[in-house]
């Protein structure tokens, strides 16, 4: 059973030292640490091919939607992929005393916030009007961006909600205004599919964080046994060299 509670903190009874990485940071810093290093280690791949599959969007639709808003809705996505792609590339410069500051985390949610915000936008041209392959499209495309941000964004909850809930709710609310069941109940599955992609990011979380903090609990252990190790061996050295100098200080007293 791991020694760590749900809140990741050291458990009532464990010496403090095990529950301390080799840096003096407590176990479950540590572990936001590692849950920060994770998104960060991930997003570029994850921006990039979102900018790409957002393009082919952009191309896919072009028929049906007014270039000027194709071309607002794709230059936004430029922009905020951008930012966040130098936002990226300034935490993996920072040192490891910069990194372990918790803007990086905050400045991470926020961006998904807008990415998520600007996904959803692209809801606001969805049109029922349109041929049934070009519907298929779109829903298609967000549905898979969704779930694929499970894998890139889940290990922090809250940075996974701040993509999905704009990314959701806008197309949704967009389908719900028309007056019409079918386009009314599309809305509600686009709700109901919220809910499970929640669930499937609470899951994975679930499963992840147990497993840093196990690794992070026997990284502290090793450093905490190392380190009585030493002062062991330091505390026999200091005796030898006392035991040393009270020999020698014997036999010079007996030469006199």
């Amino acid at each position: 059973m791991s020694l760590f509670r749900d809140n990741g903190k050291c458990p009532e009874g464990t010496a403090q030292e095990m529950c301390v990485s080799p840096a003096g940071v407590p176990a479950d810093q540590d572990i936001t640490g590692q849950q920060v290093e994770i998104v960060y280690a991930q997003a570029n791949l994850a921006l990039v091919v979102a900018l790409v599959v957002a393009l082919l969007l952009t191309l896919g639709l072009w028929n049906v939607v007014d270039h000027r808003l194709l071309a607002l809705w794709f230059g936004a996505q430029v922009v905020q992929t951008s930012l966040r792609l130098m936002l990226v590339f300034r935490y993996h410069q920072a040192s490891p005393e910069q990194r372990a500051q918790g803007r990086w985390a905050g400045w991470f949610l926020a961006g998904n916030l807008v990415s998520g915000t600007v996904w959803g936008c692209i809801g606001l041209v969805f049109s029922f009007g349109w041929p049934v392959e070009y519907q298929t499209l779109l829903t298609m495309v967000l549905a898979g961006i969704l779930a694929a941000a499970i894998s890139s964004y889940a290990v922090i909850l809250s940075v996974y909600v701040a993509f999905m809930l704009p990314a959701i709710v806008i197309p949704a609310q967009s389908m719900l205004l028309y007056n019409s069941a079918i386009q009314g109940k599309m809305g509600i599955l686009f709700v109901l599919f919220a809910g499970v992609l929640l669930l499937l990011a609470r899951h994975q979380r679930s499963e992840g964080v147990p497993e840093m903090a196990a690794n992070t609990l026997l990284t502290a252990r090793t450093y905490a046994l190392n380190r009585s190790e030493q002062e062991a061996i330091k505390q026999a050295l200091d005796s030898l060299v006392a035991q040393t100098d009270s020999f020698y200080a014997r036999q010079l007293r007996w030469i006199e």
